[in-house]
């Protein structure tokens, strides 16, 4: 059987050979699973790995002790529920590093958003005070990037040599 590249939830027509070794067919779940690859959604494979950090407002180091430990059970909650299977997650008192893996119909901006809205409610409503310290939790904004596979000089020379195969 062919196998196919999957780059972080693209998945192209089979071909010969992939940077990742996999092997098998697009034949939906019950098909042979490539090598690496986290997920099936009905009939896509997809690898979506994302490392996010964001920090709270004013990057205050309020993320410790018993806050620390209920914004990490926030976000293992959030993330069961939406079927992000976190791969590492560690706090620092200013801000959170999240390693995680996201469907991409769902997508990682609305998993990032909903584990901090989340958070920011519970966290305000059972800590005090972080509401008379900060105006809200977190900032507005968060760091993303794809993570794993093969890096992007390898991908970049298999699609280069699709022709050649």
């Amino acid at each position: 059987m062919a196998g196919f590249l999957l780059v972080d939830g693209f998945v192209p027509q089979p071909s010969a050979a992939t940077p990742f070794g996999g092997q098998g067919g697009l034949r939906g779940c019950a098909g042979a699973q490539p090598v690496g690859v986290a997920h099936c959604l009905l009939h896509e494979w997809y690898r979506c790995t994302y490392h996010v950090v964001w920090c709270p407002k004013y990057r205050r180091p309020v993320l410790t002790g018993d806050i620390d430990t209920r914004l990490k059970k926030i976000i293992r909650d959030v993330c069961v529920e939406r079927d992000a299977p976190i791969v590492e997650l560690e706090t620092m008192p200013d801000h959170v590093h999240l390693l995680v893996t996201c469907d991409p119909q769902y997508g990682i901006h609305r998993l990032v958003k909903q584990i901090k809205g989340r958070s920011s409610r519970l966290l305000r409503a059972e800590f005090p005070s972080l509401r008379s310290r900060l105006p809200t939790l977190w900032t507005n904004n968060y760091f993303v990037a794809t993570v794993g596979g093969a890096t992007l000089e390898v991908v970049k020379r298999y699609v280069e040599n699709q022709r050649k195969a």
